[in-house]
């Protein structure tokens, strides 16, 4: 099942970072009066959820902060990556890298949008109260989401809910020596405000 899970995440990788090669840009304006063709977001949010184990759920919500540049595909298709940071109330931090999509419904002032990240995350974290020399590995993750657009002059803030689910490991030494690593698996609800440049 793991093998079938990073092939799939390398496969979604692969097709959003080569999908702008095979595309074209419509209507290229030659007098170099069109909008950019990148757009950077920045945006944060309330993760709301916490950590699966075992047939049972630990809450510990936390925050998060992202920052990323889109290529614009079309008025309405937007294709980028970006990075971010993740920390959690009981400790652990998690540090995206990620391909992103996010599309608009219309390309009007206010519309709906959709959006899909999916990347690696580093992590780490202090205070556990379990073990001394626990340590947490980060893994895959992926979040898919949508909401609404508004338009504030060239500018647009983008109010959403998201979907995100994390994989990671944790490993730690029980007192007779033997180690021993554990999957771990945090969903979040994301309420977040981005703002697109």
């Amino acid at each position: 099942m793991k093998r079938y899970i990073k092939v799939l995440l390398g496969q979604l990788l692969l097709i959003l970072i080569c999908s702008p090669l095979f595309s074209q840009v419509e209507g290229q304006d030659t007098l170099g009066t069109a909008e950019p063709g990148v757009r950077v977001a920045v945006s944060g949010g309330y993760l709301l959820g916490g950590q699966f184990f075992n047939e049972s759920f630990s809450y510990n919500p936390g925050f998060s902060l992202e920052l990323a540049a889109y290529k614009k595909l079309s008025e309405t298709v937007h294709l980028g990556g970006g990075f971010g940071a993740n920390a959690l109330i009981q400790g652990e931090t998690f540090l995206p890298l990620f391909v992103s999509f996010l599309g608009f419904t219309r390309p009007q002032k206010a519309s709906t949008y959709f959006l899909m990240n999916a990347g690696y995350s580093i992590s780490g974290g202090s205070g556990f109260d379990v073990l001394e020399d626990y340590e947490l590995r980060g893994g895959p993750m992926f979040q898919v989401g949508m909401g609404r657009r508004f338009q504030l002059g060239k500018h647009d803030l983008l109010f959403g809910l998201s979907f995100r689910h994390q994989w990671a490991r944790g490993r730690f030494e029980s007192t007779f020596g033997q180690r021993f690593e554990e999957p771990l698996n945090y969903d979040f609800l994301v309420f977040e405000l981005r703002f697109l440049f």
